[in-house]
């Protein structure tokens, strides 16, 4: 139920929906608008005020395909362990803003166990404005089979605050036969500082789209993958997105699509590939490259069209 505050906005609307909304704070006192409350797992979790203390027990309460919401309130939810939404068609938030910036974000969801944060088991889920910290060798979002139609948009992820290992990774589908389609990621904005990543590991994932992406790494390690794909990626879009290395080092290859072997698998359009980066596949013919996608070749800005990809 909607709830109107004492400036005239409506809490319980975020975003609009037929279904319920259910709050959850990020430990057990918490603030709105000024006020201090306590969390409680025995709440409701129905308003602002009444919010449930764990991620776990809102996914208890919501109902599949009724569009239940689940908002966390501004600060960092740290999970006791990873926690798989096993839920059809509900989303989880934090209060909108940020547009994917990871310094506007106002909900950080991490983990203290040596696990994914958390793991999409159910068809059409949607993460949108969160801060997500992966753990070191983990994923922050792991796909399952059973997550087709997730939708993860307006999201920051951070790699980087994890031990540097090539196994801490931003979103990584779990690779089995028949897996995760029509996956999209739109308006994010992933970090690196080493030897992590990679961004997006899509094994067996299909007929999916990722857009509007910012792939930011730094520091002075360089980072071998920004997109990988080992076994059965089909008809996956990346488009509209940048690829950015700092001047101390590469993105080795930008794309390791090896193992592929579909012509046509992937896709890029309009993609601005790193510093040094390349392009890595069993054959040419399975990447397709629009003429809009460059590589930066050379410090000073220069570049060529990418006509060419470097077949292992």
């Amino acid at each position: 139920m909607a709830l109107i505050t004492k400036y005239g906005s409506l809490w319980g609307a975020i975003p609009q929906t037929s279904g319920r909304v259910f709050w959850v704070a990020p430990s057990a006192s918490y603030t709105v608008e000024g006020r201090s409350y306590s969390a409680s797992d025995s709440n409701d979790g129905l308003s602002p005020e009444r919010a449930l203390l764990t991620l776990g027990r809102a996914l208890d309460l919501v109902a599949a395909d009724v569009s239940d919401v689940i908002v966390l309130l501004p600060g960092t939810h740290t999970l006791a362990a990873q926690e798989n939404i096993d839920v059809a068609g509900i989303t989880i938030t934090g209060l909108p803003g940020g547009k994917g910036h990871p310094s506007r974000q106002r909900a950080a969801l991490t983990s203290s166990a040596a696990d994914e944060v958390i793991s999409i088991g159910a068809a059409r889920v949607e993460l949108a404005y969160l801060h997500l910290i992966a753990v070191t060798q983990q994923a922050a979002v792991e796909l399952l089979n059973a997550g087709d139609y997730a939708y993860i948009h307006d999201c920051s992820f951070d790699m980087f605050t994890a031990a540097a290992h090539t196994s801490t990774m931003g979103i990584m589908s779990s690779g089995s036969s028949g897996g995760v389609t029509n996956l999209r990621v739109e308006n994010c904005y992933f970090e690196t500082l080493g030897a992590q990543g990679p961004y997006l590991k899509l094994d067996e994932v299909v007929s999916s789209i990722i857009e509007d992406c910012t792939f930011r790494h730094r520091g002075s390690t360089a980072l071998a993958d920004g997109i990988v794909a080992t076994t059965g990626a089909v008809d996956i879009v990346v488009r509209n997105s940048q690829f950015i290395a700092g001047t101390s080092a590469v993105i080795t290859d930008v794309v390791d699509w090896t193992g592929n072997t579909t012509d046509g698998s992937l896709q890029l359009a309009n993609v601005t590939l790193s510093l040094g980066g390349q392009l890595n596949a069993s054959a040419d013919a399975d990447i397709l490259v629009d003429q809009n996608v460059r590589v930066l070749v050379a410090a000073d800005g220069a570049s060529l069209p990418v006509n060419h990809i470097n077949a292992a």
